[in-house]
């Protein structure tokens, strides 16, 4: 049997990585879920493509939703298989509840996967800035570092980014009612 890993990092699916770059850095991602009207889909069922032309064509505006307590705990389950213990990047708390449904897991895990040690970080951050935390931590667990070393790492990066995002158009955030 192989030997595990020191640590698994589990991120939420906003981290915005291809899933080739995701799956070289051994990174655990957990999908959000995109509602359109009364159909959800995990985001890792559309494509980009998919997902652009069913934007254009819905007349509702999609909207999301955090991963749910029990996909994370699936997911450290899952890493717990692979490491001796998880660190869990989420977007950041005041966008989403992510956060707050990964310390729910975590609590699950803890019942579950007594002998693994999950610590949890809050990224301040989504998309790209999310993903080079993610990326970060995954050189650091790859790279054979203890738990407490991959969450100084990735915190050390929190600090370092930014998310800058430009719309091409205000239309759909005008047509969620948050403008």
């Amino acid at each position: 049997m192989p030997t595990k890993a020191k640590v698994a990092v589990v991120v939420d699916s906003t981290v915005a990585l291809p899933p080739e770059i995701a799956k070289t850095a051994g990174l655990f991602v957990v999908p959000i879920d995109l509602v359109f009207g009364k159909t959800i889909y995990r985001d890792d069922e559309l494509n980009p493509k998919e997902f652009y032309a069913m934007l254009q064509a819905s007349p509702d505006t999609p909207t999301t939703s955090a991963p749910s307590p029990s996909r994370y705990l699936d997911a450290f389950t899952e890493a717990s298989d692979q490491a001796e213990s998880v660190i869990c990047l989420t977007l950041a708390s005041h966008l989403s509840a992510s956060y707050g449904n990964a310390i729910q897991a975590i609590k699950l895990a803890n019942q579950r996967l007594p002998n693994i040690p999950i610590k949890l970080l809050d990224t301040q951050t989504a998309a790209g800035a999310q993903g080079f935390i993610a990326l970060e931590a995954a050189r650091s667990a790859q790279r054979g570092d203890p738990l407490d070393e991959v969450m100084r790492k990735a915190q050390a990066i929190v600090s370092k980014v930014r998310l800058v995002a430009f719309l091409e158009t205000l239309y759909h955030v005008w047509k969620s009612g948050r403008a």
